[in-house]
């Protein structure tokens, strides 16, 4: 796992990013720390099986995750699409 920062992080937060092997993919991100660890009790159901995908399907359609520092738009607390 990558840990990459951003010049502006007004939330304090970080996110762990599942980016896609193939530009017709959409890549995923979940509110994490800065370790990559995502709060799975704090998840939605419909979240916590996303989460579980995304993990299996790294090296087929998501490339490695990367924790990444959240910028001017981020949705934090929420999953979002990338």
């Amino acid at each position: 796992m990558t840990v990459s920062s951003s010049a502006s992080n007004p939330c304090g937060g970080y996110r762990l990013e599942f980016r896609p092997l193939q530009s017709s993919n959409r890549g995923l991100a979940f509110l994490c720390n800065a370790a990559g660890r995502v709060p799975l009790d704090q998840l939605s159901r419909s979240d916590f099986n996303t989460y579980l995908y995304a993990r299996a399907l790294v090296g087929r359609v998501f490339g490695r995750p990367a924790v990444r520092s959240c910028s001017v738009g981020c949705c934090c607390g929420r999953r979002h699409d990338l």
